[in-house]
C-alpha cells in the first residue's frame, strides 16, 4: 500500500496535482515538534480520491504471472487488466454522477481509482458498493531547494568545469 501511495504522491507531484493523505503518519519526536508550529493539514475541499476494490493493472499482472509460474506475455496481460479496470470504472461511474460526484480523473495501471469533486460527505462516497476506500486530497508543496545538496549536483558540475561553464558544448 505505501508503495502504490508514493507512487501515486510521485507522479502527482511531478503534474502539479493535488496528493491524496491516504493517512495520518505517526509523529515522532523531531516531527512533534515540526508540527506544533504549522497549522493543521491542508484538504483541497470537496477532491477525493476513491479507490475501487479490484486490483490495479500491474498487480492483476503480477499474480497472474505467479498462477502461471512463468513469465508470460506482460504486454497482452497488461491490456487485459487494464481493460478489467476499465470496466470496473465505468460501471462505477454512474454510481458517483448519481451521487453528486464529478469523476475528472482515473488511474488504473498502480491502483484502480478514480479522481472526484464531491460536495457532499466523505462516508457517503465509502459506503457505495465497490468501493474500498476514499481518500481526502491534501495540498503538498514541493520543496526541491535541497535537491542539488542531497544529490551532490554541485560536486559533479565542479568536476566537468564548474558554473562559468554550465552549458557549454
Amino acid at each position: 500500500m505505501k508503495s502504490i501511495v508514493f507512487g501515486l504522491a510521485l507522479c502527482a507531484l511531478m503534474m502539479g496535482q493535488p496528493v491524496a493523505a491516504p493517512h495520518k503518519p505517526a509523529l515522532n519526536k523531531l516531527s512533534k515538534k515540526a508540527a506544533s508550529g504549522r497549522s493543521a493539514q491542508r484538504f483541497v475541499p470537496g477532491s477525493y480520491i476513491v479507490e475501487l476494490n479490484g486490483q490495479g493493472a500491474v498487480a492483476g499482472v503480477k499474480s497472474a504471472s505467479a498462477q502461471m509460474g512463468r513469465i508470460a506475455d506482460h504486454r497482452s496481460l497488461m491490456q487485459q487488466h487494464r481493460g478489467r479496470v476499465a470496466k470496473e470504472q465505468s460501471l462505477m461511474r454512474p454510481m458517483l454522477e448519481a451521487k453528486g460526484a464529478r469523476v475528472h480523473h482515473s488511474v488504473d495501471i498502480v491502483m484502480n481509482a478514480m479522481m472526484v469533486k464531491y460536495s457532499g460527505r466523505r462516508q457517503d462516497l465509502e459506503a457505495l458498493p465497490g468501493v474500498k476506500h476514499v481518500y481526502p486530497v491534501r495540498m503538498l508543496k514541493r520543496h526541491l531547494d535541497r535537491a542539488t545538496t542531497v544529490t551532490q549536483v554541485t560536486d559533479v558540475w565542479m568536476k566537468i568545469g564548474g558554473f562559468a561553464n554550465a552549458g557549454a558544448a
